[in-house]
C-alpha cells in the first residue's frame, strides 16, 4: 500500500482492501509460498536514539504485521529487520535496540526476524540480541562473507545457529542466498545465483530449510539455478 505506514495515509485500507488481501493470501497458501516483508533500515531502525525514528519504525512494523495478518499468514511469515546504525557507539546502539524490543507489543515482536548485514552488524552480534528476546535471526551467506564476525563464523556454524533460533520457536528455518555481483560494490547482489554458492549453502544445512534467493533477475534466477542443478546432477531434487 503506498505510504502504508506514513501519517499522510489516513485511509482505512485494511478494511476497503480486505477482500483483496484475503484472495491473495489464499493464492499464497494454496501455492505454498512463504511470504515475508523487508523494510529498508531507514524505515525501521531498532538502534536509533531519536524518538521520531523509533516511532516511524514501530509504524512500519505495525503496517507489516497487519499486511501479514490480512494475508492469513502463520508465525513463520516475518518482517525482516536489520538493526540499524551504530551511533553514538556500538554498546549504546545495542542498548537502544534492547529497550525498543522490550517495549515492543508482543504481536509486533512475534512478526519480526533480525538479520545481520553487510556493513555494520555481524552475525555474532545479532544472534545474542535475538536469543535474549526469543526471536529468530536470519542468516545470509553473502553478508557473512562481506561483514564477517569476530572470530569468523564458518558457513556451517552460521546456518546451524540461525536454524536453531527458528526451531526453538517450532518454525522451519529460512535463510537468504545471494551471490556477489561481479565488479559491484561489496555486498551488491548479482543478477543470478552462482551455483557454487548454492552448493556451499546446501552442503552446510543441518536439516530442512527454506532459501530465499536475493538476486536481481528474481524468478529468472530461480529458473536458471534449477537448470544448473539439473545439469550437475539429474537425479538431485530441484531447488
Amino acid at each position: 500500500m503506498p505510504f502504508g505506514s506514513h501519517p499522510v495515509n489516513t485511509l482505512e485500507w485494511w478494511k476497503t482492501r480486505a477482500r483483496d488481501f484475503d484472495r491473495l493470501g489464499h493464492i499464497a497458501r494454496r501455492s505454498r509460498q512463504r511470504l515475508s516483508l523487508h523494510p529498508s533500515p531507514a524505515a525501521a531502525s531498532l538502534t536509533s536514539v531519536h524518538q521520531r525514528v523509533r516511532d516511524a519504525a514501530l509504524a512500519e512494523l505495525r503496517y507489516g504485521a497487519r499486511v501479514l495478518d490480512l494475508l492469513g499468514q502463520g508465525p513463520e511469515a516475518r518482517v525482516v529487520l536489520h538493526l540499524g546504525g551504530a551511533a553514538p557507539s556500538r554498546p549504546e546502539a545495542l542498548d537502544n535496540a534492547r529497550r525498543m524490543l522490550d517495549a515492543m507489543p508482543e504481536e509486533l515482536r512475534n512478526r519480526i526476524v533480525i538479520e545481520h548485514d553487510d556493513k555494520i552488524w555481524s552475525a555474532r552480534e545479532v544472534a545474542p540480541l535475538a536469543r535474549e528476546h526469543g526471536l529468530p535471526w536470519l542468516a545470509d551467506n553473502l553478508h557473512n562473507a562481506i561483514e564477517p564476525s569476530t572470530p569468523e563464523m564458518p558457513l556451517e556454524e552460521l546456518l546451524r545457529e540461525s536454524a536453531a533460533s527458528w526451531r526453538a520457536l517450532d518454525l522451519r528455518p529460512k535463510f537468504h542466498l545471494a551471490s556477489q555481483k561481479p565488479e559491484g560494490r561489496p555486498g551488491a547482489h548479482a543478477d543470478r545465483i552462482d551455483p557454487a554458492d548454492f552448493r556451499a549453502v546446501v552442503a552446510a544445512l543441518d536439516g530442512p530449510a527454506d532459501l530465499m534467493l536475493e538476486a536481481k533477475d528474481k524468478d529468472l534466477a530461480l529458473f536458471a539455478l534449477r537448470q544448473e542443478a539439473s545439469a550437475l546432477s539429474p537425479s538431485a531434487p530441484a531447488p
